[in-house]
């Protein structure tokens, strides 16, 4: 295990040792994504975490670049899913980047949310609530949505 692994590990036993109902993310992978070390990161996370990112931050982008910014976490987290079970999620990163004002369409986030679903990933909202439109309100309450989302986090690893 290497040095900034090894702080995260200890950094999450000292937050356990105060609170043994904590749960964290694990960001560890962030730093390693497209190294050869990617995957052992995740492993040890796995290890010691509740999550771990698996891909970059999301962030408001052009409309040409949202399915393959939304894709390319897919890609990122399909080569993970194993690590991914009860009490231990990929992070695939925050759901609704700064909507609506970032310019994502209610398609675009739909789409998002179908993909953090179907993965399990925590369904974080990064949105400020009170200005979300009633359409996308709606689509992040989605109990079906969430169904899926907590049925996959239940999937044995």
């Amino acid at each position: 295990m290497d040095t900034l692994t090894e702080n995260f590990r200890r950094f999450g036993a000292c937050l356990r040792h105060y609170n043994p109902e904590v749960v964290y993310s694990q960001e560890l992978p962030i730093q390693q994504i497209g190294k050869p070390s990617f995957r052992s990161a995740v492993r040890a996370s796995a290890e010691f975490a509740h999550m771990w990112r698996v891909a970059h931050d999301e962030y408001p982008l052009t409309h040409d670049k949202r399915v393959p910014m939304i894709l390319g976490h897919l890609a990122a987290d399909l080569e993970l899913h194993s690590f991914a079970g009860p009490g231990h999620w990929n992070d695939l990163d925050m759901v609704a980047p700064a909507f609506p004002a970032s310019g994502w369409t209610l398609a675009d986030l739909r789409n998002q949310l179908s993909v953090w679903a179907m993965e399990a990933s925590p369904l974080l909202i990064s949105a400020d609530i009170g200005a979300l439109p009633p359409a996308a309100l709606a689509d992040l309450k989605n109990p079906h949505m969430i169904a899926i989302d907590q049925a996959e986090s239940s999937a044995p690893r």
